[in-house]
């Protein structure tokens, strides 16, 4: 009955969260839209035709993609993508996770409680915190965030059970082939510091070590096909030469801290409205209990001394993760980063924000049914949350009903700064005010209920009520579109300009986007966030509703959706650049590390590989841009120029287009028959990588390094030439993990035939 009753709770929330979902909407923030969706399509299409893609050539002139983890491409949601449309399959995707850290958090504190209210308010506070609703955006954390509290889970069971090390093992694979490494690391961390604690003085160091030295062979072993071909990948990749600056993106700046009390005090989403530090920094979810948690989180905090040996270790993890979240603006950041290797290989200093928000819900799931109130505590706590409603909403109601009057009166309070401010105006100050102000009432008003269930120890009302608490604060972090904004192969092919498809796989294309930042999905989002009266955003009302110039972006083929149709790029959008291929194109003196510098059209390497045409969107101004001379066309809002003197991308050694008999290609192979013309080499204008192999005429032939392109032997004659993509690394990891799960099904099953 109680696993029902959770099901249902779970059920209930995620209904009132993501009702769109099941209304013919989706959510299409982030790099979801730019990046994730079109990976798994384009992985999904080459699957329907029983090909695994293990090279993917349509972006960056060819990349690894067996390597690019956070493609996730042997995650089991893959497979929605084969056989749902993209919308239904990212919804379902959705809520496939936010049930599978419900669920996670829930078996983690059935660690310590068991009580039907612990669990639920456990469950809601992992499932919608800011840690979960922000991770949304991206599948690759998505699909790793929620494996937390199992990972923890697991770690704990290290020493207590002979299957607990195929467990972890097991959990850990999954989690890494979610797709986002740096989850991976932090879990195993705090599972290794969990178990640590949890087994203190009940076994031997020694023991433990041995314990967890077998858990740690077993997950190398098992995960070695994700992590391998991805580190092959990794090291060679523009990830590795980010500045220390660059790593410390994503710091938690202390203003942020009021997050703790209001969810989207600096930027919300659906009203379009940032400002203090949101401002000009990156947006950050910092984390978030509900004001009920908060009060856990206090009386846990006057009675310090008396806690138990893992409480106190909480809380402990929880100020360390807190305080390291600040990165850049903590004076021994920089330093801290020479001493630890993986603080400037990673991101994000605030991702460990995950572990403080793990660690403040146990400590409340730990504590929650442990509390007696009061009176006096009771009648003072009411007074104050009654006295907050009661000023808001009178707050709520005056800005509604005389927002000039209000304006003004804060404006003479603050000595007149805000007339004198270049950023507030009236308008924009309403709107501060009018969300501030209904959060508040909203979040108070239902702390002022719950504080009353909570006082008469009706503590499933007050699960309930905290859950409530969480989708109102969240819920103004999302904005939904009509399911028509992601598009299969075929439905993208119907829309897009013809002049796409007469390539024949010889030239590339180059499109006005990533490479010129006013006209790339970064700026659609951030007119999308930061609308009127917050900025000139040209998201308007019917944009919203719409999104025509969203939907007229990806028929452009604006990164990366020009994957998904089979259309080649010489640039694109990605998770690891290659370092060779950006040293190429760069222009500026940092690393840039999804994509490549800006690319002007009189580039003559574009020529080079095969660059054709110039594909512009001419809704966007042009901001003095020079293109090319001759315009081939005009589709729609999309104008083609043509490259100057473009090669060809099959050509011999003197320029001269190769001609080609036959040709047939695959994500992971090029066959070719070539005149030999009385040519000696044939130059293919697609990146050169170290494990592309070939043959000509039946013999292996030798792919040489031809200014970042592919370059091979040919004789007189017909030459059959065969290339084929060869990742060792793929090859030699999957050969491990396939002998792990082998020995490790053999000893379970000589461990069950023991047992019987």
């Amino acid at each position: 009955m109680k696993r029902q009753t959770l099901f249902l709770v779970a059920a209930i929330f995620l209904l009132l969260q993501f009702f769109p979902l099941f209304f013919g909407k989706t959510l299409f923030f982030g790099d979801n839209y730019s990046l994730m969706v079109p990976g798994k399509l384009f992985t999904a299409e080459w699957l329907k035709q029983g090909i695994l893609p293990l090279w993917n050539p349509t972006i960056f002139s060819g990349i690894p993609w067996i390597g690019d983890v956070n493609q996730s491409i042997f995650y089991p949601t893959t497979l929605l993508f084969l056989i749902l449309s993209p919308a239904v399959a990212l919804n379902i995707t959705i809520i496939i996770h936010e049930l599978l850290a419900f669920f996670g958090m829930v078996v983690l504190v059935r660690t310590w409680r068991k009580d039907l209210p612990t669990l639920i308010i456990s469950g809601l506070l992992w499932m919608f915190s800011t840690q979960m609703m922000g991770s949304i955006h991206n599948l690759s954390t998505l699909q790793s965030m929620p494996w937390f509290p199992w990972i923890i889970w697991a770690g704990l069971k290290i020493g207590g059970s002979k299957k607990a090390a195929i467990i972890f093992g097991l959990l850990v694979t999954a989690q890494f082939a979610g797709g986002y490494p740096q989850h991976v690391l932090l879990a195993i961390g705090s599972a290794i510091f969990f178990s640590a604690i949890f087994m203190w003085r009940k076994e031997s160091f020694l023991s433990w070590l041995k314990q967890w030295t077998i858990t740690a062979l077993v997950t190398i072993g098992l995960s070695a096909v994700i992590w391998l071909p991805f580190i092959d990948v990794f090291v060679r990749s523009t990830r590795m030469l980010q500045t220390a600056a660059q790593a410390q993106v994503g710091s938690l700046h202390p203003v942020m801290l009021a997050k703790i009390f209001l969810v989207t005090v600096f930027d919300n989403t659906r009203v379009g409205m940032k400002w203090g530090p949101a401002w000009s920094g990156q947006q950050n979810a910092a984390f978030y209990v509900g004001w009920l948690g908060i009060f856990v989180l206090g009386w846990v905090s006057t009675r310090l001394r008396k806690l138990a040996k893992m409480d106190r270790f909480l809380v402990i993890l929880s100020i360390t993760t807190l305080v390291l979240s600040f990165g850049a603006y903590l004076p021994f950041y920089t330093t801290l980063q020479e001493i630890i290797p993986i603080l400037r290989v990673g991101r994000y200093p605030s991702m460990l924000l995950v572990i403080t928000n793990i660690s403040l819900i146990l400590i409340i799931a730990r504590n929650f049914s442990q509390i007696k109130i009061s009176k006096i505590l009771y009648k003072r706590l009411s007074l104050s949350l009654a006295l907050i409603v009661v000023g808001s909403g009178l707050a709520l109601l005056a800005v509604w009903f005389n927002q000039s009057m209000v304006w003004e009166l804060v404006n003479n309070f603050s000595g007149g700064r805000l007339a004198s401010s270049l950023f507030h105006t009236l308008n924009r100050d309403v709107i501060i005010m009018r969300t501030l102000l209904t959060q508040l009432f909203l979040v108070a008003g239902i702390a002022l209920v719950g504080w009353y269930f909570f006082y008469k120890r009706k503590l499933f009302v007050v699960a309930l009520l905290i859950g409530v608490d969480l989708v109102i604060s969240t819920h103004g972090m999302f904005i939904f579109a009509d399911n028509s904004v992601y598009s299969s192969k075929i439905e993208l092919q119907e829309n897009m300009a013809p002049e796409f498809t007469t390539n024949q796989g010889r030239t590339r294309f180059l499109t006005r986007n990533s490479n010129m930042p006013y006209a790339d999905y970064g700026s659609y989002w951030e007119a999308l966030v930061v609308r009127e009266p917050f900025s000139d955003s040209y998201i308007d009302r019917s944009e919203l509703d719409n999104q025509i110039v969203l939907k007229q972006l990806r028929n452009g083929l604006t990164p990366d959706w020009n994957m998904v149709a089979g259309v080649p790029m010489v640039h694109g959008y990605t998770t690891l650049l290659p370092q060779d291929y950006a040293a190429i194109w760069q222009n500026s003196e940092l690393p840039r590390i999804n994509f490549v510098d800006s690319i002007q059209s009189s580039n003559p390497l574009l020529a080079q590989w095969a660059v054709s045409q110039y594909v512009v969107d001419a809704w966007f101004p042009l901001y003095g841009e020079e293109l090319p001379d001759v315009r081939t066309a005009s589709v729609g809002n999309l104008d083609f120029y043509a490259i100057p003197d473009s090669l060809d991308r099959f050509r011999y050694e003197d320029d001269a287009t190769a001609e080609l008999v036959a040709r047939e290609e695959s994500p992971n192979t090029l066959i070719l028959t070539v005149s030999g013309n009385n040519h000696s080499k044939l130059i293919i204008a697609d990146r050169f990588d170290k494990d592309w192999r070939a043959t000509v005429n039946g013999h292996e032939v030798e792919i040489e390094n031809y200014n970042g392109m592919r370059r091979i032997q040919i004789g007189p004659g017909a030459n059959q030439i065969r290339m084929w993509y060869e990742p060792r690394a793929f090859y030699f990891s999957l050969g491990i993990s396939a002998l792990t799960a082998f020995l490790c099904g053999a000893i379970l099953v000589i461990k069950k035939k023991e047992k019987n």
